[in-house]
């Protein structure tokens, strides 16, 4: 059986490690711009790949289809959130950022996030939500965990400066190939 914690726990995990690998690609593209004589040439290159359809920019978080369960659970925890932290009736900065992201996770759909604010503000670990809907999650979620660790600059930051060069010429080669 799962347990709703371990969902917010590995959501959380996830989100961590996407923002390190966020912060990889960056210094990965200030490594590649540093190649190039300007940060133009650089974006022309690469945003010609892109309009032509030679290259993509891949998104961090894959996505998550919710179940008609979940939409009713994320729809209850939004509205309980939005009571406790609207900006009309909570006063508090803090409270109002919860706001704020809750309102951006019912946009996105996002379960896991509506979750993790729902435990962080209530203390919530119990939604209701059906043993297949919790598994279908921690699936998801162990999968897109393991696609952040397999991605290839993952490691850049724990990376020789031979390796970083190295890396960055074979991506260069086959954005120019292309």
């Amino acid at each position: 059986m799962v347990n709703i914690k371990n969902v917010i726990d590995k959501y959380r995990i996830l989100k961590s490690m996407n923002e390190v690998l966020i912060s990889n690609f960056e210094s990965f593209d200030n490594e590649v711009k540093s190649i190039f004589e300007s940060e133009q040439a650089v974006e022309d290159l690469v945003g010609e790949k892109k309009e032509s359809g030679e290259i993509f920019e891949e998104d961090v978080f894959g996505t998550f289809k919710i179940s008609e369960g979940m939409r009713k659970t994320m729809l209850l925890e939004y509205k309980s959130i939005s009571k406790a932290c609207h900006p009309d009736s909570s006063g508090t900065q803090v409270l109002n950022i919860f706001f704020i992201r809750a309102a951006d996770a019912k946009k996105e759909e996002n379960i896991f996030e509506i979750l993790e604010i729902s435990n962080t503000i209530f203390g919530k670990t119990s939604f209701g939500l059906s043993s297949k809907d919790k598994k279908n999650m921690i699936e998801y979620l162990e999968r897109e965990i393991s696609s952040v660790k397999s991605n290839r600059l993952w490691s850049w930051e724990s990376m020789s400066e031979e390796d970083k060069k190295s890396e960055v010429l074979k991506t260069l080669n086959i954005i120019i190939k292309k």
